[in-house]
Formats: C-alpha cells, structure tokens, sequence
C-alpha cells in the first residue's frame, strides 16, 4: 500500500493496440518511490501493478520494467513490448498517427469547407501545444489553398 502522503508525477498513457493500453505514474514517498502501471483494455481496467524501488533503476526509459511485467503476466503478444519500447524511447511515429487521424476526423464533422479548414488548423494547433502555426498569409488563402495545405500536413503524420 503507498502512503497517503505519496506524490504522484509522470503521468503517462501507452496506446498499444486491439483497445489495450497502458495507464503509468511514477510515486514518491519519504523512503521510496516507484511506478504504478493499469492495463485496460477499451478502457476498462483489467489489472494494476506496483514496483517500488529504493535506488536507481536501469530502464532504456520510465515505466520499461513495469510495463513488461504487466504484458508478460498476461500473456499479451511481445509485439505489445515493441511498441511501447518505440513509444517510450521516444518514437513518436505511433502518436503521429493518431494526431492524424484526429485532424482529419476534425474536418469531418464539419460540413462547410471554410469550418472544416479552421477544425482542422485548430485542431493542429492544440494538439502539438502550438508547435505548429498557421503561415502568417493564411487568412489571404483560398479554401481550397487551405485544404490543400492541411492535407499535406496531415500526409506527414502518417
């Protein structure tokens, strides 16, 4: 049991695939500290497991340990492994994917061609924390200029 004075940081979600994903946080405490890791699967959680840890731990990257141990316990493919070592290492390919598909799926919901550009530009600049700007002449573009530049943005990410 983790003290109730703990302190939770690092939150972290592994998107895996088949609806499993990983849920991590990392926890400190006056003597230790550790990670907690959720499996889900279509987000209803499965199972929950804890490492504390009283030194250093010899990870590639937080949460690689626990995170094995949870898919090994359950039997899932090592594939499931793969992927999260590419997510945790910082291959950010699988997150890019997903930003994709919610760009596009933001002008989808949009049924005029100027709302579904601002959806999507909108959208672009949330999701990377303004990362990505509009050009300073985007309001002097056509629709279809907009449309355009959106679609290739979006060919990037996947």
């Amino acid at each position: 049991m983790i003290s109730k004075n703990a302190k939770f940081s690092n939150y972290k979600t592994f998107e895996l695939a088949d609806g499993y994903s990983i849920d991590c946080k990392s926890y400190e405490t006056r003597y230790s500290w550790g990670h907690i890791a959720t499996l889900l699967k279509d987000e209803q959680e499965i199972d929950e497991c804890k490492f504390t840890y009283y030194n250093r731990t010899w990870e590639s990257y937080t949460f690689e340990s626990i995170i094995h141990s949870l898919i090994t316990k359950h039997k899932l493919p090592e594939s499931y492994k793969t992927l999260a070592d590419e997510i945790g290492k910082g291959n950010t390919r699988h997150e890019l994917k997903n930003l994709g598909a919610l760009v596009a799926f933001a002008g989808i919901l949009q049924t005029e061609p100027d709302k579904a550009n601002e959806a999507q530009i909108k959208t672009l600049e949330i999701a990377t924390g303004g990362a990505i700007e509009r050009p300073s002449d985007w309001d002097t573009l056509s629709e279809e200029e907009k449309s355009r530049r959106i679609k290739e943005a979006v060919s990037v990410l996947k």
